[in-house]
């Protein structure tokens, strides 16, 4: 997946966690197609935060549809990796960071 005029981008809040985690839900929900998560500023990513993501890259793939993690930071890629989660459960097949 390429960025692409249509594909809708997500800034993913600072601190991913379960308080931000609902909304970033809702705001997935009311998406159609393609979508890219900024994840330049997040500093914090809890369980509930990485439950979200993989929801919402198993919602894209349902439908078809990609999911991408853009600009993760160092924080991120951290959080992550101590949660068990690599990035490419986050993401769609075939999309690269």
């Amino acid at each position: 997946m390429t960025d692409k005029p249509e594909d809708a981008v997500i800034v993913l809040p600072k601190r991913l966690e379960m308080t931000t985690a609902n909304a970033l839900r809702d705001e997935v929900l009311a998406i159609e197609g393609d979508l890219v998560l900024d994840a330049s500023g997040v500093t914090v990513v809890t369980t509930p935060g990485v439950q979200v993501l993989m929801a919402i890259r198993d919602h894209q793939a349902l439908r078809g549809r990609h999911v991408r993690v853009d600009r993760p930071t160092g924080d991120f890629m951290s959080c992550i990796a101590i949660l068990g989660a690599p990035l490419s459960r986050l993401q769609t097949e075939g999309v690269t960071a």
